[in-house]
């Protein structure tokens, strides 16, 4: 009988260690859980609470008297409150309560701080990616201080000042009492283009001398390497994308580059580099060759990684969210591009080009599109910083004048042949140029104005295509001995300021009536400024203008040219230039319509 007894009295035993953690329903979830793990006080003391999820029977156990939890134990789902008493000591002091259900348990860490000086950064350091979307690059900092204390990046002496505050934060602090209170500062952070991860420390220093010093690391990861290959392609475009905002998904990196949206490849020969692996060999393989960007929001340049891109031929570049408010200086990265042959940088918000010397790099390009930017003036090939000054680099035998004051002998293999400067209007209904609104300098705030200096008709003798229209320029256009830009089909200056004769270079020109001049030319509209010689806009002269002779047959070389070229897309037909180039014949057959003219 005893032995009997004690069978059912182990049974019992059994049953209660198996079931204790677990509710009075048929499906047990073991374990318990808090929604808090540490816990942050004031020396003064006070409360928190915390919530407990348990599925039986649990007890809550403070390592410190100074420290008490309420209530102690429980079944199931509780409320508990945690008290701190006031510190009468001058530093930290931490405890730690347990909270256990049958096997499982959790801990909270709780810290009360004390009345020494203190600063305190909560969480000691960060990771980074190398890049993020520029509205998310960004962290944060949370400090808990109790003496006057200010943020300082330590980089002062750093080239690449990557690190950098926010307009709408201060980065000093008092605090009103005695007891520590809680500050958070927000730091943003550029893309790490290098190869190797970076570091830089963030002090939260006291404001006296030999004061407290509290540190904050942060790490940037690096970018992925790439080398220039068809892998390389894609990661390039995808890379760009991200880092020029671009709209959108236009590529699938799940399938073949041959079959992505708005990109031109060719099976292409070239040699395969990659310097770190010590590899060289040759290679036949599908590269890009033409590429288009369209819509994106971004204030930088280009970025870098472009010049992976080293079999492109043909790069636009499309469409830069409120471009007319951006003055972007483009960086020379472009100028890297050595079998570029057609470029157009349209509405990107570009105030300034590379030097020259960076343009001369670029012995194969024919076609270049600048349209929308925001350049103020166009200057001459002396005038350094002016945007003639930097494209004097694109004209074949001239000496420039080169960033550094020397001078070189410009050699390309290929000249010239499509130049569009139009569009360069920051602001648009400032038509009347003799009554600018207060606040507004007609020289900065408008766009591409002033008068035009004759470099530009005779820098690039074999243009087919000059477009200046829709400026803010003025003036006469001037006069110029010789058989002037001899090869011009399309000739745009309409919608400018000019006034006074029309030079007889434009008036006895070979092909004047191929640019339909009473559209293209003639149109002139507003007032100029009043630094102008003249009151009023428009040409005196046009009734020397001679519409009998027609327009010069094409030569057999562009039929032939225009009749080998690829058929358009939808795309490149209704936003887009020609992937293939040659945008000059495209135009001048009537196969695609110029969007930006």
């Amino acid at each position: 009988m005893n032995r009997f007894i004690n069978k059912i009295l182990i049974i019992a035993i059994i049953s209660l260690i198996t079931f204790s953690c677990k509710d009075d329903d048929a499906t047990p979830v073991a374990g318990i859980e808090i929604d808090k793990t540490e816990l942050n006080l004031y020396d003064a003391g006070g409360e928190e609470e915390i919530f407990v999820k348990a599925n039986g029977e649990w007890i809550a156990k403070s390592d410190a008297s100074w420290c008490m939890v309420s209530p102690a134990n429980g079944n199931g789902d509780a409320e508990c409150r945690v008290v701190v008493d006031q510190s009468t000591r001058y530093d930290e002091r931490t405890a730690k309560i347990t909270f256990i259900c049958g096997s499982d348990y959790k801990e909270v860490k709780v810290t009360q701080l004390g009345y020494a000086p203190v600063i305190k950064v909560i969480t000691e350091e960060t990771s980074l990616p190398y890049y993020a979307d520029e509205e998310k690059a960004y962290f944060d900092v949370e400090v808990m201080a109790n003496v006057p204390y200010e943020a300082v990046i330590e980089d002062a002496e750093a080239a690449d000042k990557w690190l950098s505050t926010d307009k709408d934060y201060k980065y000093e602090y008092t605090p009103s009492l005695t007891k520590p209170e809680t500050q958070t500062f927000r730091f943003h952070y550029d893309i790490n283009s290098s190869t190797e991860n970076r570091t830089l420390a963030i002090s939260f220093k006291e404001k006296k001398e030999g004061g407290i010093v509290s540190t904050y690391k942060v790490t940037q990861e690096h970018m992925e390497r790439i080398i220039p290959s068809r892998r390389g392609d894609s990661l390039t475009v995808v890379t760009l994308a991200r880092l020029m905002g671009l709209y959108g998904t236009y590529w699938d990196t799940s399938r073949p580059i041959t079959h992505w949206d708005n990109i031109e490849t060719e099976e292409i020969q070239y040699e395969y580099v990659d310097e770190v692996a010590g590899i060289r060999k040759d290679s036949i393989e599908e590269r890009i060759v033409g590429i288009s960007f369209f819509m994106f929001d971004t204030d930088r340049s280009i970025p870098f990684q472009i010049v992976n891109l080293k079999e492109l031929r043909t790069l636009e570049i499309k469409a830069n969210s409120n471009s007319y408010l951006r003055s972007i200086k483009l960086g020379n990265e472009i100028t890297k591009l050595d079998k570029l042959q057609s470029l157009s940088l349209y509405a990107y918000g570009i105030s300034e080009l590379p030097a020259p010397e960076d343009w001369a790099n670029m012995s194969n390009l024919e076609e270049l599109n600048l349209y929308g930017n925001s350049f103020i003036e166009l200057g001459a090939p002396n005038k350094p910083g002016s945007l003639l000054w930097s494209l004097s680099g694109l004209s074949n035998g001239r000496v420039i004048t080169k960033q550094d004051g020397t001078s070189m002998t410009v050699t390309r293999k290929k000249s010239l042949k499509y130049l569009e400067l139009g569009g360069n209007r920051k602001k648009d209904s400032m038509d009347d140029m003799t009554d600018i609104p207060l606040g507004v300098n007609w020289k900065t705030d408008l766009g591409l104005t002033g008068e035009v200096d004759e470099s530009l008709f005779t820098m690039f003798p074999d243009l087919e295509h000059l477009g200046i229209g829709y400026n803010y320029l003025y003036g006469e256009l001037p006069e110029i001995e010789g058989n002037v830009l001899p090869k011009l089909r399309s000739f745009r200056i309409s919608l400018n300021k000019f006034s006074g004769n029309l030079p007889n270079w434009v008036l006895k020109h070979a092909n004047r009536n191929c640019w339909d001049p009473d559209i293209r030319v003639f149109n002139q509209t507003g007032k100029p400024p009043k630094e102008a010689n003249s009151e009023t806009v428009g040409f005196t002269n046009l009734k020397d203008f001679d519409y009998s002779t027609p327009c010069p047959e094409e030569t057999e070389e562009a039929v032939t040219t225009a009749l080998y070229l690829p058929e358009l897309n939808d795309y490149e037909k209704t936003k887009g230039a020609p992937l293939a180039g040659y945008w000059r014949y495209y135009e001048r057959f009537n196969l695609w319509k110029n969007h930006e003219n």
